[in-house]
C-alpha cells in the first residue's frame, strides 16, 4: 500500500519510506486541508476560465479575482510548513519535491516533440513549463530557508520579511523578466514560514465570519465593476514595470503591485474565517499535489473540445467542468501507477532496499 509523506503545501506520495512530516508528529489539522482544498479547486477552475475570459465578462472579473491571491496563499501555506526541525529530513523532502519536478517537466517536453519541434534539454528541464512554476519557486524557497543561517532564519523574522516585500516591489524597476516572479511570490512563502510563531487561529476568529463572506463579495464586485479586464501581468508579477502595456507609468504599476499584495492578505484572511468555520472537505487536503500535478493535462483536454466546438463553454459548463476534473482526479488518485509516477526513482530505491532486506 502507498503511505503518503505529508508536504502539507502540497503532498508527495512514497512507497513506505519511513520520513515523517519533519514539522511534527501530530495529525493532520483540518483547517489546513480544508484551505488547501478550496484553493486547489481556485486553481483548476482559473485554468479551466483563462482562455474564456473577454474583458467585460464574468470569467474575467473571476479570473482576476483568483489570481490575485490563490497561488501567493498556497505558498503561504508551504512556508508553514517548511519549518526545519530535522534537517536530514528536511534535505529528503526537497530531493523527493525535485524528482517529481523533474519527472512532469519531463512529460511536458514530450508535447514538444509531438508537434515535431526541437528542444533544448537541458533548459527545457531546467526551466519551469506552466504550471511547474510553483514547484520550481518552492524548491528554491526552501533550500533558502535550508542554507540560511540559524541565528538570521530564526532571530530576524522582520528584517527578512520586510527585505523580501522591497525586493519584490524595486525588483520590478529592473527592466528585465528574469527573477520578477520568484521575487515576487518570496515574500508570501516567508510570511506563511514566520507565521508559525502567532495563533493564526484565534487572531482570525475575531473577525466575524459572516464579514468575511460580505468582504469577499464586495471585493469581487471591485473586480467585476472597477478591474474588469486583463491585468494579468499585473497581479501575476512576471514582467517588469518596464514592459509594453500601452505606456503605463511604471509608478503606477509599482503601487498596483503592492496593492496586490494588499489585497492578496485581505482575501486570504476572509478564506481562512470561512475555513475555521467549516469543514471543507478536509479529507482531500492530502490530495493537493496530485491534483496539481495531474489537473493541467485535463484542463487542455477540455479547453480543445470547447474551441473546437465539440462541447459547450458558457460560464455554468466551465463550473460543471471543473467539478469534475476535481472528481475525477481524486478517484485517479487512487490508482498505484499514477501515486508511482510521482516519485519513481524513490519508488524504486525502497524496492530494492525492501528486496535486499
Amino acid at each position: 500500500m502507498f503511505n503518503i509523506w505529508h508536504f502539507h503545501g502540497f503532498c508527495l506520495p512514497s512507497q513506505k519510506i519511513s520520513i515523517y512530516l519533519w514539522i511534527n508528529k501530530m495529525e493532520r489539522d483540518k483547517f489546513w486541508d480544508s484551505l488547501k482544498f478550496i484553493l486547489i479547486s481556485f486553481v483548476v477552475y482559473g485554468h479551466m476560465i483563462e482562455i474564456f475570459a473577454p474583458d467585460g465578462s464574468y470569467n474575467r472579473a473571476m479570473y482576476n479575482f483568483i489570481y490575485t491571491f490563490h497561488m501567493g496563499f498556497f505558498l503561504f501555506i508551504s512556508g508553514r510548513f517548511s519549518q526545519v526541525k530535522d534537517r536530514k529530513k528536511y534535505r529528503k523532502g526537497i530531493i523527493l519535491l525535485i524528482e517529481t519536478y523533474i519527472v512532469f517537466q519531463i512529460i511536458r517536453c514530450f508535447k514538444v516533440i509531438m508537434i515535431g519541434n526541437t528542444l533544448n534539454y537541458v533548459s527545457s528541464v531546467i526551466f519551469p513549463k506552466g504550471t511547474m512554476w510553483y514547484i520550481g519557486y518552492l524548491i528554491i524557497y526552501r533550500l533558502f530557508i535550508y542554507f540560511t543561517p540559524q541565528r538570521i532564519r530564526e532571530h530576524q523574522c522582520v528584517i527578512m520579511i520586510l527585505i523580501s516585500f522591497l525586493l519584490a516591489l524595486f525588483w520590478g524597476f529592473v527592466p528585465v523578466r528574469t527573477f520578477q516572479k520568484l521575487f515576487a511570490f518570496f515574500p508570501y512563502f516567508l510570511l506563511g514560514y514566520y507565521s508559525i510563531k502567532i495563533d493564526i487561529k484565534s487572531r482570525i476568529m475575531r473577525l466575524p465570519v459572516y464579514d468575511a463572506f460580505a468582504g469577499i463579495v464586495i471585493i469581487f464586485f471591485l473586480f467585476y465593476f472597477l478591474l474588469n479586464f486583463d491585468i494579468g501581468y499585473i497581479i501575476y508579477c512576471h514582467v517588469s514595470y518596464f514592459g509594453d502595456y500601452t505606456q503605463t507609468s511604471p509608478l503606477y504599476l509599482f503601487i498596483f503591485r503592492g496593492l496586490v499584495y494588499i489585497s492578496a492578505i485581505i482575501i486570504s484572511i476572509f478564506i481562512m474565517r470561512i475555513a475555521l468555520s467549516y469543514d471543507v472537505f478536509p479529507q482531500l487536503g492530502k490530495k493537493t499535489l496530485f491534483i496539481y500535478m495531474y489537473h493541467s493535462f485535463i484542463v487542455l483536454a477540455f479547453r480543445f473540445l470547447i474551441t473546437h466546438g465539440y462541447i459547450a463553454g458558457n460560464e455554468f459548463f466551465l463550473i460543471g467542468y471543473t467539478i469534475f476534473i476535481i472528481v475525477f482526479l481524486i478517484v485517479l488518485s487512487k490508482v498505484r501507477f499514477f501515486n508511482i509516477l510521482m516519485n519513481p526513482v524513490s519508488f524504486l530505491i525502497e524496492k530494492v532496499k525492501v528486496a535486499r532486506t
